[in-house]
């Protein structure tokens, strides 16, 4: 399983170090100045601008390594309870193709899924809430 893995428990266990500040540092860095511009809400989040976008500010972490068997099963996040104004963007830490990436339809009920190819530093946004998306076995 995802959280099993050996880098998740030491993302889990390092929560209030140094090293997770700083990493909420970038994080909250990458929405002001890139998210938040291409969400329609501007990019200011000083106290005295209007709160105009919330995110999860402790974030999925995932490491997808060689295995036999997928990390999860095909899913809308709708099924977890996720509001359905919910946009997902994904940044993976390495090159993604194949069956190391994730897999996603092109719009709701597409059915068309197509595995995300990315370069180190690109990131995908998408409507996970109602397209379908999933991990294949990464061989």
């Amino acid at each position: 399983k995802a959280y099993e893995s050996r880098f998740v428990r030491r993302w889990h266990a390092a929560k209030n170090d140094e090293s997770r500040r700083r990493f909420a540092d970038v994080l909250d860095d990458f929405v002001a100045n890139f998210v938040a511009p291409r969400m329609g809400g501007g990019g200011c989040t000083q106290p005295e601008c209007p709160s105009m976008l919330a995110y999860q500010r402790d974030v999925t972490f995932r490491v997808q390594e060689p295995a036999e068997t997928a990390l999860g099963e095909p899913h809308v996040d709708a099924e977890y309870h996720h509001p359905p104004a919910e946009v997902n963007w994904w940044l993976p830490l390495t090159d993604v193709w194949g069956s190391n990436t994730l897999h996603t339809e092109s719009a709701p009920g597409a059915g068309d899924y197509a595995p995300v190819e990315l370069r180190y530093g690109q990131v995908l946004r998408f409507y996970g809430n109602l397209c379908h998306h999933y991990t294949t076995a990464n061989q």
